[in-house]
């Protein structure tokens, strides 16, 4: 009875009826749900070189580490690997692990 309810339910529903507008509504806003995780990774970057931490990297080469860092990525991943991935040594990716850390006040993604 109820597979019944779901199929009567399902055969009143028409995808033509719904607006084309909703979904470029989501296709522009995608964007700017995304640019917020980019721009936190670059401010907590300009935080490290303005306390004096980091300077030896670029703020572009720093942001893109913390990225990594704090991404689902990461739990994979050795500070060899990120290194590699950001053209930089496993030392200076462990530096600014340490420097996040202690400015974030919490560890990175696991």
């Amino acid at each position: 009875m109820a597979a019944t309810h779901i199929l009567a339910l399902l055969w009143k529903f028409s995808p033509e009826e719904l607006p084309i507008v909703a979904l470029t509504d989501a296709a522009e806003a995608a964007p700017s749900l995304i640019a917020p995780q980019v721009d936190v990774a670059a401010a907590v970057a300009d935080r490290l070189h303005a306390a004096g931490k980091c300077t030896g990297q670029s703020r572009d080469t720093v942001a893109a580490v913390i990225r990594i860092l704090y991404s689902p990525r990461r739990a994979t991943m050795s500070q060899r690997e990120i290194g590699r991935q950001v053209d930089i040594g496993h030392d200076a990716v462990g530096r600014i692990e340490s420097h996040a850390v202690d400015l974030l006040g919490g560890p990175v993604a696991a």
